[in-house]
Protein backbone atom coordinates (compact mmCIF):
# COMPACT_ATOMS: atom_id res chain seq x y z
CA UNK A 1 0.00 0.00 0.00
CA UNK A 2 1.41 3.33 -1.17
CA UNK A 3 1.91 5.90 1.62
CA UNK A 4 -0.56 9.55 1.28
CA UNK A 5 2.45 11.12 0.02
CA UNK A 6 4.32 8.61 -2.40
CA UNK A 7 3.60 8.61 -5.99
CA UNK A 8 2.60 5.84 -8.06
CA UNK A 9 5.39 3.15 -9.23
CA UNK A 10 5.74 2.98 -12.38
CA UNK A 11 5.15 -0.69 -14.28
CA UNK A 12 7.12 -0.36 -17.53
CA UNK A 13 10.91 0.94 -16.16
CA UNK A 14 10.57 4.44 -16.49
CA UNK A 15 10.76 4.46 -20.48
CA UNK A 16 8.65 7.61 -22.05
CA UNK A 17 7.02 8.35 -19.10
CA UNK A 18 5.89 11.49 -18.60
CA UNK A 19 5.89 13.99 -15.14
CA UNK A 20 4.08 11.31 -13.34
CA UNK A 21 0.91 12.47 -12.02
CA UNK A 22 -0.05 13.26 -8.35
CA UNK A 23 -2.74 10.07 -7.49
CA UNK A 24 -1.88 7.57 -5.26
CA UNK A 25 -3.63 4.16 -4.58
CA UNK A 26 -6.62 4.41 -3.06
CA UNK A 27 -7.84 7.70 -4.68
CA UNK A 28 -11.59 7.56 -5.79
CA UNK A 29 -12.31 9.00 -9.14
CA UNK A 30 -16.56 8.08 -9.20
CA UNK A 31 -17.02 4.65 -9.10
CA UNK A 32 -13.03 3.89 -10.11
CA UNK A 33 -10.45 2.81 -7.05
CA UNK A 34 -6.84 3.46 -7.90
CA UNK A 35 -4.88 0.26 -6.99
CA UNK A 36 -1.80 0.24 -8.68
CA UNK A 37 1.20 1.34 -10.49
CA UNK A 38 1.09 3.49 -13.83
CA UNK A 39 1.57 2.24 -17.54
CA UNK A 40 2.52 3.67 -20.29
CA UNK A 41 0.46 2.86 -23.99
CA UNK A 42 -0.88 4.42 -26.62
CA UNK A 43 0.41 7.87 -25.58
CA UNK A 44 -1.64 7.58 -22.24
CA UNK A 45 -0.75 7.11 -18.71
CA UNK A 46 -2.88 4.41 -17.09
CA UNK A 47 -3.75 3.20 -13.70
CA UNK A 48 -5.41 -0.54 -12.47
CA UNK A 49 -8.36 0.37 -10.76
CA UNK A 50 -11.41 -1.43 -9.25
CA UNK A 51 -14.94 -0.12 -10.26
CA UNK A 52 -17.34 -0.40 -7.11
CA UNK A 53 -19.08 -3.58 -9.08
CA UNK A 54 -15.48 -5.28 -8.46
CA UNK A 55 -14.04 -5.12 -12.17
CA UNK A 56 -10.97 -4.31 -12.70
CA UNK A 57 -9.14 -2.94 -15.26
CA UNK A 58 -6.27 -0.26 -16.59
CA UNK A 59 -8.22 3.26 -17.04
CA UNK A 60 -6.72 6.17 -18.60
CA UNK A 61 -5.96 8.40 -15.65
CA UNK A 62 -6.58 11.71 -17.86
CA UNK A 63 -10.66 10.10 -18.45
CA UNK A 64 -10.82 9.42 -15.19
CA UNK A 65 -9.85 13.38 -13.57
CA UNK A 66 -11.93 15.08 -16.55
CA UNK A 67 -14.83 12.90 -15.79
CA UNK A 68 -15.00 11.02 -19.01
CA UNK A 69 -14.48 7.83 -17.53
CA UNK A 70 -16.44 7.41 -13.90
CA UNK A 71 -16.84 3.38 -14.00
CA UNK A 72 -16.64 0.19 -15.72
CA UNK A 73 -20.02 0.89 -17.55
CA UNK A 74 -22.21 0.04 -14.61
CA UNK A 75 -23.18 3.57 -13.85
CA UNK A 76 -24.27 3.68 -17.22
CA UNK A 77 -26.89 0.94 -16.92
CA UNK A 78 -28.13 2.19 -13.24
CA UNK A 79 -28.64 5.75 -14.54
CA UNK A 80 -31.18 4.28 -17.01
CA UNK A 81 -32.58 1.69 -14.42
CA UNK A 82 -33.09 2.88 -11.11
CA UNK A 83 -37.05 3.62 -10.94
CA UNK A 84 -37.03 5.38 -14.63
CA UNK A 85 -35.97 8.36 -12.52
CA UNK A 86 -33.01 9.05 -14.49
CA UNK A 87 -34.29 11.51 -16.59
CA UNK A 88 -35.97 13.50 -13.60
CA UNK A 89 -34.95 16.64 -12.09
CA UNK A 90 -34.54 15.14 -9.05
CA UNK A 91 -32.40 12.56 -10.22
CA UNK A 92 -30.38 14.98 -11.83
CA UNK A 93 -29.95 17.12 -8.65
CA UNK A 94 -28.72 13.89 -6.56
CA UNK A 95 -26.40 13.30 -9.52
CA UNK A 96 -25.22 16.82 -9.93
CA UNK A 97 -24.81 16.76 -5.80
CA UNK A 98 -22.63 13.84 -6.32
CA UNK A 99 -20.05 14.71 -8.72
CA UNK A 100 -19.66 18.21 -7.48
CA UNK A 101 -18.04 16.20 -4.24
CA UNK A 102 -16.58 13.19 -5.62
CA UNK A 103 -15.04 14.14 -8.89
CA UNK A 104 -11.83 16.14 -9.45
CA UNK A 105 -12.70 16.82 -13.54
CA UNK A 106 -16.21 18.77 -12.05
CA UNK A 107 -16.36 22.55 -12.78
CA UNK A 108 -17.20 23.32 -9.42
CA UNK A 109 -15.13 20.23 -7.78
CA UNK A 110 -12.90 23.05 -6.05
CA UNK A 111 -15.79 25.03 -4.33
CA UNK A 112 -17.53 21.59 -2.77
CA UNK A 113 -15.14 18.08 -2.78
CA UNK A 114 -11.93 20.08 -3.17
CA UNK A 115 -12.87 22.19 0.49
CA UNK A 116 -13.94 18.78 2.38
CA UNK A 117 -17.78 18.73 1.55
CA UNK A 118 -18.72 15.53 1.29
CA UNK A 119 -22.08 13.18 0.09
CA UNK A 120 -22.67 11.05 3.11
CA UNK A 121 -22.47 7.46 2.82
CA UNK A 122 -26.57 7.24 3.28
CA UNK A 123 -26.86 9.52 0.28
CA UNK A 124 -24.27 7.42 -2.02
CA UNK A 125 -27.29 5.42 -3.80
CA UNK A 126 -30.64 7.57 -5.15
CA UNK A 127 -33.09 6.28 -3.16
CA UNK A 128 -32.37 6.72 0.11
CA UNK A 129 -31.83 10.63 -1.46
CA UNK A 130 -35.19 10.57 -3.08
CA UNK A 131 -37.15 8.99 0.26
CA UNK A 132 -35.91 12.67 1.90
CA UNK A 133 -36.49 14.88 -0.58
CA UNK A 134 -40.20 13.17 -0.97
CA UNK A 135 -40.99 13.65 2.74
CA UNK A 136 -39.17 16.88 3.24
CA UNK A 137 -41.29 19.07 0.90
CA UNK A 138 -39.07 18.74 -2.58
CA UNK A 139 -40.60 20.13 -5.59
CA UNK A 140 -39.67 20.59 -8.92
CA UNK A 141 -39.49 24.23 -8.55
CA UNK A 142 -36.97 24.17 -5.13
CA UNK A 143 -33.26 23.58 -5.08
CA UNK A 144 -30.96 21.77 -2.31
CA UNK A 145 -28.85 24.24 -0.14
CA UNK A 146 -26.84 23.11 2.74
CA UNK A 147 -27.66 25.02 5.95
CA UNK A 148 -24.43 25.20 7.56
CA UNK A 149 -22.04 26.48 3.66
CA UNK A 150 -19.36 24.49 5.25
CA UNK A 151 -21.39 21.56 6.46
CA UNK A 152 -22.12 17.85 4.33
CA UNK A 153 -24.97 16.56 2.36
CA UNK A 154 -26.86 15.26 4.42
CA UNK A 155 -30.90 15.27 5.93
CA UNK A 156 -29.56 17.09 8.92
CA UNK A 157 -27.80 20.10 6.94
CA UNK A 158 -29.92 20.39 4.11
CA UNK A 159 -33.71 21.61 3.42
CA UNK A 160 -35.34 22.49 -0.17
CA UNK A 161 -35.52 26.16 -1.13
CA UNK A 162 -36.60 28.15 -4.25
CA UNK A 163 -33.94 29.51 -6.60
CA UNK A 164 -34.47 32.95 -5.43
CA UNK A 165 -33.87 32.47 -1.64
CA UNK A 166 -30.48 30.45 -2.66
CA UNK A 167 -29.76 33.93 -4.52
CA UNK A 168 -29.69 35.69 -1.59
CA UNK A 169 -27.10 33.62 0.07
CA UNK A 170 -23.88 35.21 0.78
CA UNK A 171 -21.97 32.87 -1.64
CA UNK A 172 -24.04 33.47 -4.20
CA UNK A 173 -25.53 37.42 -3.54
CA UNK A 174 -22.73 39.56 -5.33
CA UNK A 175 -22.98 42.38 -7.53
CA UNK A 176 -21.34 42.21 -10.53
CA UNK A 177 -19.70 44.91 -13.26
CA UNK A 178 -19.98 44.14 -16.95
CA UNK A 179 -18.98 46.53 -19.81
CA UNK A 180 -19.92 49.32 -17.16
CA UNK A 181 -23.30 47.82 -15.93
CA UNK A 182 -23.11 46.78 -12.91
CA UNK A 183 -26.17 44.73 -11.22
CA UNK A 184 -26.86 41.57 -9.23
CA UNK A 185 -26.64 37.86 -10.40
CA UNK A 186 -30.61 37.76 -10.04
CA UNK A 187 -31.11 40.64 -12.17
CA UNK A 188 -28.00 39.36 -14.36
CA UNK A 189 -29.68 35.70 -14.58
CA UNK A 190 -32.60 37.69 -16.11
CA UNK A 191 -31.66 39.17 -19.01
CA UNK A 192 -29.33 36.58 -19.86
CA UNK A 193 -31.78 33.86 -19.02
CA UNK A 194 -28.69 31.57 -16.95
CA UNK A 195 -29.82 30.21 -13.30
CA UNK A 196 -28.30 32.64 -10.90
CA UNK A 197 -27.05 29.91 -8.90
CA UNK A 198 -25.09 28.67 -12.06
CA UNK A 199 -23.53 32.50 -11.99
CA UNK A 200 -23.00 31.70 -8.63
CA UNK A 201 -21.28 28.54 -9.01
CA UNK A 202 -19.20 29.61 -12.04
CA UNK A 203 -17.80 32.90 -10.84
CA UNK A 204 -17.12 30.83 -7.43
CA UNK A 205 -15.37 28.70 -9.25
CA UNK A 206 -12.78 31.16 -10.95
CA UNK A 207 -15.04 31.63 -14.52
CA UNK A 208 -14.31 35.28 -15.95
CA UNK A 209 -17.22 37.43 -15.61
CA UNK A 210 -17.88 37.76 -19.77
CA UNK A 211 -17.58 34.00 -20.04
CA UNK A 212 -19.64 33.71 -16.69
CA UNK A 213 -22.77 35.69 -18.44
CA UNK A 214 -22.38 34.67 -21.89
CA UNK A 215 -21.66 30.29 -21.86
CA UNK A 216 -25.23 29.10 -23.06
CA UNK A 217 -26.23 26.65 -20.17
CA UNK A 218 -26.07 23.46 -20.95
CA UNK A 219 -26.50 19.56 -19.29
CA UNK A 220 -23.36 17.47 -18.68
CA UNK A 221 -23.67 14.16 -20.83
CA UNK A 222 -22.77 11.17 -18.28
Amino acid sequence: MLGRSARLPQRNGGKDMPKPFSVKSGDRFGKWVILGGLERKNNRTYALCRCDCGTEKLVSIQHMKTGASVSCGCYRKETHTIHGRSDSKLYQAWADMKTRCQNPGNTFYARYGGRGIIVCDEWQEFEPFMEWAVTNGYDEALTIERIDNDGNYEPENCKWITQSEQCQNRRSCRYITYKGITKNLTQWAKETGINCVTLGYRLSAGWSTEKALNTPSQRVAR
